[in-house]
C-alpha cells in the first residue's frame, strides 16, 4: 500500500488549494514543472538529469484516488510517497538502474495533474522572479 506524508515545501505553495501546472518540460536542463495559483508568483521545480530516475504525468486527478495510508490532505498537492507502487514497478523493470533504498517518490496532486517523481535527490524549488 502506499504510504503518503506531506512534503514540505514553500508554505504559499502547501497552503493554496488553486495550485496549478503552468508547464512540464524534460530536456538538457532536467525535468522541470512551472508552478503558480491564485495570489501566488510562479515557482519553477526543478530535478536535474543525474538525480531523476523516473516520472510519470497523469492528466487526471482522479488517479488520486489510489490507495492511501497516511495524510493525504488537500489543498496540500505536494508529498513523500514511501512503499509506492510506482516506486517499486521502477525498481523491478530497471534492472538495477534505480534503487530502492536510495530514490525517492515525490509526488504533486493539483486539481489538473498527477505528477510522480522517482530521484534521489529532492527536487528544488524556487520562486521565479516577476518579468
Amino acid at each position: 500500500m502506499n504510504k503518503i506524508e506531506k512534503w514540505e515545501v514553500d508554505s504559499r505553495l502547501t497552503e493554496n488549494s488553486a495550485v496549478y501546472v503552468i508547464a512540464i518540460h524534460d530536456d538538457l536542463e532536467g525535468f522541470r514543472v512551472l508552478l503558480s495559483g491564485k495570489d501566488l508568483p510562479a515557482f519553477r521545480l526543478t530535478v536535474s538529469k543525474g538525480s531523476l530516475k523516473a516520472y510519470r504525468v497523469y492528466d487526471e486527478v482522479s488517479l488520486v484516488g489510489l490507495s492511501y495510508e497516511g495524510s493525504f490532505t488537500p489543498p496540500n498537492c505536494f508529498y513523500i510517497v514511501d512503499s509506492s507502487e510506482f516506486k517499486e514497478q521502477q525498481v523491478k523493470d530497471s534492472c538495477g538502474i534505480v534503487s530502492e533504498e536510495s530514490s525517492i517518490h515525490y509526488a504533486i496532486y493539483t486539481e489538473d495533474y498527477c505528477i510522480d517523481i522517482l530521484s534521489v535527490r529532492e527536487p528544488e524549488i524556487i520562486e521565479l522572479p516577476n518579468t
